[in-house]
């Protein structure tokens, strides 16, 4: 598990998964990219917990995650709609755009990879 002050859903660029059109608290981020492979950030179980810091006399909000990390190969092109797209491999948002039609398919993978519990 890991946490963080910081909710992972709120950094910059984050894909919410959704299961069936319904969102889940589970988010994939881009976070390098590497000639036909992309290294995707993937955030799941997300929790809160409050810990208490008897030196400071404070309290403190912590995310604790669940969290997977793994290059992911890319295709050169996708099909929507009967278009075949190419994907820019220097642009994060044309490798979003990708991600955000294989989702169910990445997650499979990132869940797959022996990281998943």
């Amino acid at each position: 598990m890991s946490e963080s002050t910081i909710r992972p859903s709120t950094r910059e660029n984050v894909i919410q998964v959704a299961e069936n059109g319904t969102p889940l608290d589970e988010y994939l981020y881009v976070d390098a990219i590497r000639k036909n492979r992309v290294f995707i950030f993937y955030w799941y179980n997300i929790t809160e917990e409050n810990r208490y810091n008897e030196m400071t006399d404070t309290t403190t909000l912590f995310y604790v995650y669940g969290e997977i990390t793994k290059f992911i190969d890319m295709p050169d092109t996708y099909t929507v709609n009967d278009e075949t797209i190419t994907i820019n491999k220097k642009s994060r948002d044309s490798i979003r755009a990708w991600m955000y039609t294989c989702i169910p398919e990445i997650v499979e993978i990132l869940k797959n990879s022996g990281n998943y519990a």
